[in-house]
């Protein structure tokens, strides 16, 4: 039996793995030496690596090895760097208890243009961590600094390449930006008869967004920048300055005494979740604007403002604006409720783009860290838990460090990991695919089906998403290799029956003839969420059923429990074969 962590441990005690290029200078497009290291693993154990890149073209893709008796290996390789930027390859290794990965960055882009044009005849790189690749970018200290350029409209602003300083003093992650004016809203305050009689002062506002009808509280975490029209004398005016909404939309701010006072709601927050609208080679980020404006003169802001709420967006704003902001609600929402269930992760990042407008793929789709929603699948919940579920998935699979480097390279470059499973392109709910696919779709049902009736008012009560074996689909294709199939299994493993408590039975009812009976009646929706998912933690990317069930459900399961499971896989056309095909 496989050696089981705690949540809270697992992660911090896999083994190590470093990536070194044994050269310092790199010329562009020429080979250098490579060395894989791998230290505290079991000893004498089977370790598998697959060497994935962007960039750096490896001399072999994947490798096998045998760790020593003191849990050490390594691989020799070499690579070529391709790319007059920051280069990367990605090792991840898998072993019977877990993964361990890490990634090799060769930066070859020059801090100044001159530099660049002394490499003009041979471009030379060196090795750097992330962080010393992150310190050779632009910082940009507020968006006042940013100019407006190649704008459809006035009011946008766009920036390439931009960091902002963080409450804490570090760097986030280096972004594109454009701002699109919202529109503004008119203050209620009272002109104050001298801008002495006006002071700054702490000031707290409510931020919320129109969502399906009512106005509903910006996520919390979110980042808005706040600044003044600098009207007020300079001892009174708003100090320009990025802080993040609290519960319940709520804004605290150091508020000013100027006429004009703006909001530009950063759409990205501290958990990790970014919204980017869709241009044609970059993926800026999405940003509105909205600002409270005295009728006429000077206004005693900080009186004024102090909670009050301020709109992103109302009924009146432009669809797409609702739409954006809807899209943005809703996976913070489906975010926050799956990190909450268990204790394997915190969070972890996640770059939407929306409105996907893109021809070559007709439908929204998720990638390691990027999600693509089209535009009609912003009001459709349905779609957002769905593809987020497969971000779940992903994550689940390769375990931390492998899924932020690739969500490193997704933010970076535009471009992203795909998963390494062909057969959910062009999949859909019953059809044949493969292992891969019925596990990677229907593990996205699943997660769909629970987080629509726990989140959607809009949806919830509808019989869309019940993934239980009813008469009018015992028809359908049988197998592990249907996706619906696999949704029935995991559904059936999770549902409630009739001495379960009164929300979980509401929420994921057992509605035909499954056996799992024995589970504690008074878990929770998230208990039996968090339980059935753990399943998936550490997976592979193209495990399928079979192998899933036989290494990391039957191992846990006591021998009468495992009948009933069997009877559970019987049931929804499934079979495992030497342990559930009596």
């Amino acid at each position: 039996m496989p050696q089981e962590f705690s949540a809270a441990r697992e992660e911090a005690a896999l083994p190590t793995l470093t990536v070194e290029a044994l050269r310092e200078s790199i010329p562009l497009g020429n080979s250098f030496p490579i060395i894989v290291e791998l230290e505290d693993f079991p000893p004498n154990d089977t370790i598998t690596l697959d060497i994935n890149n962007w960039g750096i073209i490896p001399s072999i893709s994947e490798a096998s090895v045998t760790s020593d008796g003191a849990g050490r290996a390594e691989v020799r390789l070499s690579g070529r760097a391709t790319k007059a930027q920051l280069n990367m390859l990605s090792v991840r290794a898998s072993f019977a208890e877990g993964t361990a990965a890490n990634v090799l960055y060769v930066n070859f882009e020059p801090s100044h243009e001159s530099d660049f044009q002394a490499q003009a005849e041979t471009i030379i790189g060196e090795p750097v961590t992330l962080d010393e690749y992150y310190a050779s970018l632009p910082v940009l200290d507020g968006l006042d600094a940013l100019e407006v350029y190649g704008s459809d409209k006035p009011g946008d602003v766009i920036v390439n390449d931009v960091r902002f300083p963080e409450e804490n003093g570090n760097l986030g992650e280096p972004m594109d930006i454009i701002v699109s004016n919202a529109g503004s809203q008119v203050g209620t305050g009272e002109p104050s008869s001298t801008a002495a009689s006006c002071t700054r002062a702490l000031t707290k506002v409510f931020l919320k967004s129109y969502v399906d009808g009512s106005f509903q509280p910006l996520p919390s975490s979110t980042r808005v920048y706040i600044s003044g029209d600098m009207t007020a004398p300079s001892s009174h005016r708003t100090l320009n300055q990025t802080r993040h909404v609290g519960a319940g939309g709520a804004l605290e701010f150091t508020a000013g005494c100027e006429k004009t006072t703006t909001f530009k709601i950063l759409a990205w927050t501290q958990t990790g979740i970014y919204i980017h609208t869709r241009t044609i080679d970059t993926y800026p980020l999405r940003t509105w604007q909205t600002q409270v404006v005295s009728p006429s003169g000077r206004i005693n802001t900080p009186t004024s403002l102090r909670n009050t709420t301020v709109y992103a967006s109302t009924k009146n704003s432009a669809s797409n604006i609702q739409l954006a902001q809807r899209v943005f609600y809703k996976v913070n929402r489906v975010h926050d409720w799956e990190r909450t269930s268990h204790g394997l992760y915190d969070t972890f990042p996640l770059s939407v783009v929306y409105p996907d407008s893109s021809q070559i793929i007709p439908r929204s789709r998720a990638y390691y860290g990027r999600m693509y929603i089209k535009p009609a699948d912003g009001a459709y919940d349905p779609t957002l838990f769905h593809e987020y579920g497969h971000e779940v998935y992903y994550r689940r699979m390769l375990g931390e460090s492998a899924y932020q480097s690739s969500h490193e390279k997704a933010v970076k470059t535009g471009l992203s990991d795909f998963p390494w499973c062909y057969g959910s392109t062009g999949w859909s709910v019953w059809s044949h695919v493969d292992g891969c696919a019925g596990m990677l779709e229907g593990f996205a049902l699943w997660f769909e089906s629970i987080t629509t009736r726990v989140l959607s008012n809009r949806w919830r009560d509808t019989n869309l998403f019940d993934p239980e074996v009813k008469p009018s689909i015992s028809s359908k294709p049988a197998g592990a290799a249907v996706p619906g199939r696999v949704a029935q299994y995991l559904w059936d493993v999770t549902d409630a029956h009739a001495l379960s408590n009164t929300n979980a039975q509401n929420l994921i009812p057992d509605t035909d003839a499954d056996a799992v009976k024995y589970y504690n009646s008074l878990e929770s929706v998230k208990q039996r969420y968090a339980r059935v998912a753990s399943h998936f933690y550490n997976a592979h990317p193209v495990e399928n059923f079979t192998y899933m069930f036989k290494n990391r459900i039957s191992p846990k399961l006591s021998s009468s429990q495992r009948d009933l499971y069997c009877s559970v896989v019987k049931y929804n056309t499934l079979a495992v074969t030497g342990m559930c095909d009596k």
